[in-house]
């Protein structure tokens, strides 16, 4: 889940005009998001009240790998001021390409029909180019563009800043890896071999948003939770070394054989990683 806001301004019309936006979105799924937009939240003078309130529904796919290009698909209402109340509807289609990491150019073309106040149909091509930048856990950034009503032959240059303070565009899972002190280790309290040492390397890509969350399971046969006899989690980076002694949750010793081991890390955008399950044997010599 994620949100942010926009403010845009619209420089060439009859008169200036300010609107306010506010949005959130939800995964749906591994490639797609859904979002709700509600557009021109403020109406406080003469200027904000000719224009029309917007509910604004989209599904929004993930980039396309390498390329970077995502696609977007809307359907919105707009609720118009004056005597009565019309809603219009519509959809549009966006390209969007992301040429540089942090900071970087992002380029985007959309069509629109839609129904106006009049119950006339209209299509309107739009393009832009801004910046963004991500700061910790925001995405921020500054757009103009241009749009071109083709019914009324009218022109419109906008400026648009926005910033996400919960989201930043972000698909690079962590990286993450597990080694072992030992193949084979016997927990007989001998002083020799007792406790295997499990060395983690776990980090965010560089330009990621942190990590969230990393567990690292024993089991006696892996993908099968019922199986599964230890647990180690936390938030944040794990340690770079965790020691095992050969016991369950309830500080039981395990009985002799092979246990399997693999950490999984989880980063504040839920991008996650998981290690290969790696084996690993524990033996009672008595």
């Amino acid at each position: 889940f994620s949100w942010g806001g926009t403010f845009d301004f619209l420089l060439i019309s009859d008169e200036p005009q300010v609107t306010v936006d506010i949005a959130a979105s939800y995964s749906l799924a591994d490639k797609f998001k859904t979002s709700i937009i509600l557009s021109n939240i403020l109406k406080t003078d003469t200027s904000l009240s000719t224009l029309a309130r917007k509910l604004d529904i989209s599904l929004i796919g993930e980039a396309i790998p390498r390329s970077r290009l995502f696609f977007e698909t809307d359907i919105f209402g707009k609720q118009y001021s004056g005597d009565t109340t019309v809603y219009g509807y519509g959809i549009d289609l966006m390209l969007q390409k992301e040429l540089f990491k942090n900071p970087f150019l992002r380029l985007y073309m959309c069509g629109i029909f839609e129904k106006d106040k009049f119950n006339q149909t209209i299509f309107t091509a739009e393009g832009g180019v801004g910046v963004s930048a991500y700061f910790g856990n925001s995405l921020a950034g500054l757009f103009g563009g241009y749009s071109h009503v083709f019914e009324s032959e009218s022109d419109k240059v906008m400026v648009s800043f926005f910033i996400n303070p919960t989201h930043g565009k972000d698909d690079i899972a962590p990286e993450v890896s597990l080694n072992f002190s030992r193949e084979i280790f016997t927990p007989d309290g001998d002083g020799v071999h007792d406790y295997l040492l499990i060395s983690v390397t776990c980090s965010d890509n560089k330009d990621g948003v942190g990590l969230k969350k990393w567990t690292i399971v024993i089991t006696e046969k892996p993908d099968d939770p019922r199986k599964v006899v230890r647990l180690f989690t936390g938030a944040s980076l794990p340690p770079s070394t965790i020691r095992w002694e050969g016991r369950d949750s309830n500080e039981n010793l395990l009985d002799h054989g092979a246990y399997y081991i693999q950490l999984t890390a989880i980063d504040r955008n839920n991008n996650i990683s998981k290690t290969p399950w790696k084996k690993v044997i524990l033996k009672k010599l008595f």
